[in-house]
């Protein structure tokens, strides 16, 4: 069942945040977040050997990070800065994993010294992880990315097609380098369905059948993330959610029973799941600014920017809600920013009861990519504030 994030409690503590602060500001649920993080790792814990790893590029805001890091999620990074804060929350060796097809020599030697693995993501990649593995004499524990045919269009300039990768795996083995620990893919995001999942755990079953005869045996898969968050999925009629992804306590037991008939029952799980983690713990708090009436549309102006601050906001897949909830009956209107561009669109059509300048509008479920994307372009990046306590009831 369709979950509505934007409960009386959310919009209740929306409503005492905006008396103390001026919007835009991000309202930060940590107890949705922790919620998320337990129902992801009891998942993983049911199918032991499993691990899941949280991308900081998703959102890597401290309260966010800070709060999964307790919770006892690792951190998948890209870049030396981020590896610094995971390791600064006490995760290290193997509670990291690095991603990326461009890793600065500073990160792979960090990765190196601490025994992180390193997700090669091609041919340049891996020679520049074991060229400085034999630099500073430490042994690359690394895993080689797939290009899985069911991944999206844009992850088609990642990773290896399957020839590819297994003449790569031949050279590593004729050349008596340092051998891979197992394959890793990644396909998207926002995917609500199995089945590209499936499909990619077929084609690196027959990868993995090629590289067991060329002496190196898979001991890992890392599934990536791109898991869809039920929050943002694309509402139909009556608020209906046209598709959904599943409870991660469903989702990763099935993938990980398939994944396990195709490459061994003894073969170790690691997922890298963003979006589905965080996107329904932070919501974006705006007021109205002014209201344009014309004879087909009312388009609702706000002092928050879809551009600056809401960039990955998929119009039509967010919650929106006012408040106060002011009487007579809702209708479709606009939602915009300030900034007088197409861009600055929330969406063209959401369905809202009577508004008037000054009432505060909440976009639903804005966790994933946006904080971290924040600009200045419509004035200064919005601060978060946390939902402590249940809040008083709404005017």
């Amino acid at each position: 069942m369709f979950r509505d994030v934007l409960t009386h409690r959310i919009l209740s503590a929306a409503a005492r945040e905006a008396k103390e602060r001026p919007t835009p500001f991000y309202l930060f649920d940590p107890d949705e977040l922790a919620r998320q993080a337990r129902a992801w790792r009891r998942a993983a814990q049911a199918v032991l050997p499993a691990d899941i790893f949280y991308p900081y590029k998703c959102n890597r805001a401290a309260p966010v990070a800070d709060l999964l890091a307790r919770e006892g999620l690792g951190a998948e990074v890209t870049s030396s800065a981020d590896f610094d804060d995971a390791a600064a929350r006490g995760l290290t060796g193997k509670r990291i994993v690095i991603q990326g097809p461009a890793k600065s020599t500073a990160l792979i030697d960090a990765g190196l010294a601490a025994g992180v693995l390193l997700v090669a993501d091609g041919r340049e990649d891996l020679l520049a992880i074991l060229d400085r593995g034999r630099a500073i004499s430490a042994l690359p524990r690394y895993l080689l990315r797939l290009a899985p045919c069911s991944a999206s269009p844009e992850q088609s300039a990642f990773g290896l097609p399957a020839r590819e990768l297994v003449a790569l795996a031949d050279e590593v083995s004729r050349r008596k380098m340092p051998r891979p620990e197992g394959l890793a893919f990644h396909l998207g995001t926002g995917i609500a369905s199995a089945a590209p999942y499936l499909t990619a755990l077929r084609e690196a079953a027959a990868i993995a059948s090629e590289l067991a005869a060329l002496g190196i045996p898979i001991f890992r898969l890392d599934l990536g993330g791109g898991f869809a968050a039920r929050s943002e999925s694309r509402l139909v009629e009556r608020g209906r959610p046209r598709s959904t992804r599943k409870d991660p306590t469903r989702i990763l037991p099935a993938l990980a029973k398939r994944a396990r008939s195709l490459l061994g029952a003894r073969l170790q799980l690691l997922f890298e799941p963003g979006r589905a983690l965080v996107s329904a713990s932070l919501h974006l708090v705006t007021r109205v600014i002014r209201i344009r009436k014309r004879s087909s549309q009312t388009t609702i102006y706000v002092d928050a920017s879809r551009l600056s601050h809401a960039f990955f906001v998929a119009r039509g897949r967010h919650r929106v809600a006012s408040i106060p909830r002011r009487r007579g009956p809702s209708r479709d209107v606009a939602l915009a920013g300030p900034l007088g561009a197409g861009l600055d669109l929330f969406t063209p059509a959401t369905r809202l009861a009577p508004l008037a300048p000054g009432d505060l509008v909440v976009v639903g479920s804005v966790g994933a990519y946006n904080w971290n994307a924040a600009s200045s372009w419509a004035g200064p990046v919005p601060p978060i504030a946390t939902t402590s306590e249940a809040g008083r009831e709404i005017g």
